[in-house]
């Protein structure tokens, strides 16, 4: 078996349903709904809990208990299929429901403490095997490899002192921030109930909605609902006609970039390698931050996020100028400089009754603008959250239901292109601190996760993103960011943090991949 920075894989176990009969539920195949449409089919949610033994003697999370995996799947049996890509007109669905889910067991042969910070002590997933990586299982984004593999995968990895990192991956395809930490803590809930008594059935309080809203219209829309759906074209998407040649041709370009990570953004040149680092902000930073970000006269407000996506945004591009001028770049970007973003509409839609309560598939709506390099750069932090806190305020929920009816609506959904100009200039930010990454994830009662977060998988390295998430237990009750950009802009970032990161903010750990 592969050995991966002191990581061996054991045991490659599939994993069914527990209860087969939950199959039987299911249409098949299993339709996803128009808003799963946005997501590339080759990107997968990546997440790793990390649980530390008090003593080496005491093994946490027997992988016997794992078989919760199996009860969870009751819940989410279209898991066990495979996602199934139409090459005529690019419905997607899931099929060979029942297949099974891949659960790898891997043993680490060196402590968890090994990978403690040697100055502070402290856990960060970049020192982790791999940057984390090494505790997921392997994921092939090519046509070949989203087609065969399962959607889902789970991966138990045992440290020499007895400490444990559970990682998971999941197809964005089926679902996004919210679905992926919902289902781990269904997976947690299980586990802790089965502890308590093996012979007793487990059942959730509060199952999940897992049929994709607007499935069926993906396939059956009225004459009269398609005509009405395509006279409100969503911003920024377009569909085109797509000829086969076209099709490989934007299939060979996602492959490539997924392949590359965030190296995708297509240049003439080079591209830089991409790197990451966990970026911490205390309550008083955050509150600093968004001071700064806050008119001088009080006229309007941003919320705490607009604010650091904002600050993030406009720290990145100052450092991304002063790389340029390094390298001899004498004038400034002549294009607009990208902002990208999701709005979640899960619960607002929700309220409106459209969605049924912990929705589990995506309801995800991008927001996507630009401002002139000269304004992003010279401008002060206030007048660029404006923009951004403008821009996120705009999206509402009818929004969401057009951007649903159109996607449904296309005949060809291989033509569905999200048009946003994305290159070594733009910046994503994602929020995801709304979404508890700790809380509801113990699995042996009292023992909760002593990190985290998203590993640095090299798929998952954009150049220039940000996401947002909780701040891990035991520290200020402020924010963590993974952040990643390419090395040469993080070398100037991390050396003049007091000029580019104003508002605080501490690096911790960068490095590459």
């Amino acid at each position: 078996m592969p050995n991966t920075d002191h990581v061996t894989i054991v045991a490659r176990n599939v994993i069914h349903c527990a209860d087969p009969q939950k199959l039987k539920t299911l249409p098949s195949p299993f339709k996803l709904g128009p808003l799963d449409y946005v997501a590339f089919a080759a990107l997968p949610i990546d997440l790793v809990w990390v649980y530390e033994s008090s003593a080496p003697s005491k093994k946490l999370v027997p992988v016997s208990r794992l078989r919760a995996i199996g009860v969870m799947l009751n819940y989410y049996p279209q898991l066990t299929g495979r996602l199934s890509i139409d090459s005529l007109n690019g419905i997607r669905t899931i099929i060979q429901l029942g297949t099974g889910i891949l659960f790898l067991e891997a043993l680490c042969d060196v402590p968890l403490s090994s990978f403690r910070n040697p100055n502070t002590g402290e856990l960060d997933m970049y020192n982790l095997p791999g940057s984390g990586k090494a505790l997921i299982a392997p994921w092939d984004p090519s046509t070949e490899g989203v087609a065969r593999d399962p959607p889902f995968t789970a991966q138990h990895t045992r440290f020499a002192c007895g400490s444990v990192a559970v990682g998971i991956r999941i197809s964005h395809v089926l679902c996004a921030a919210e679905g992926a930490l919902c289902l781990f803590q269904n997976l947690a809930q299980i586990y802790r109930e089965m502890a308590k008594n093996e012979a007793q059935a487990v059942s959730l309080q509060n199952p999940p909605s897992i049929i994709p809203w607007m499935a069926d219209e993906t396939t059956g829309m009225t004459p009269e609902a398609k005509t009405a759906a395509l006279s409100r074209p969503p911003p920024n998407f377009t569909a085109a006609h797509v000829t086969d040649t076209l099709a490989a041709e934007i299939q060979a370009a996602v492959l490539g970039a997924t392949e590359a990570g965030a190296n995708s953004k297509l240049t003439t040149s080079p591209a830089p390698k991409i790197t990451g680092c966990t970026l911490r902000f205390s309550t008083a930073e955050l509150t600093a931050i968004k001071a700064a970000a806050t008119p001088p006269d009080n006229s309007t407000w941003v919320s705490t996020f607009e604010a650091l996506a904002a600050h993030l945004w406009q720290s990145a591009h100052k450092a991304r100028l002063k790389d340029a001028l390094s390298r001899g770049l004498i004038h400034p970007p002549a294009q607009p400089i990208s902002f990208i973003t999701s709005i979640n509409f899960s619960s607002r839609l929700s309220d409106t009754g459209l969605l049924l309560p912990r929705y589990f598939p995506n309801a995800i709506v991008p927001c996507a603008h630009t401002l002139p390099s000269s304004t992003l750069a010279s401008e002060p932090l206030w007048r660029i959250a404006q923009h951004v806190h403008a821009w996120i305020r705009a999206v509402d929920t009818a929004d969401a239901s057009d951007l649903a009816a159109w996607i449904a609506a296309q005949e060809n959904k291989t033509g569905i292109v999200y048009s946003v100009p994305c290159d070594e200039w733009s910046f994503c930010v994602s929020a995801w601190h709304g979404f508890p990454l700790y809380n509801g994830a113990e699995l042996d009662e009292g023992v909760r996760p002593v990190l985290a977060g998203f590993p640095f998988a090299e798929i998952s390295l954009i150049d220039g993103m940000g996401i947002v998430t909780q701040a891990r237990e035991g520290v200020d009750r402020g924010v963590e960011v993974k952040f990643t950009v390419a090395e040469p802009v993080m070398r100037v970032m991390e050396e003049e943090g007091g000029e580019e990161v104003e508002y605080g903010g501490r690096w911790e750990e960068w490095g590459g991949n």
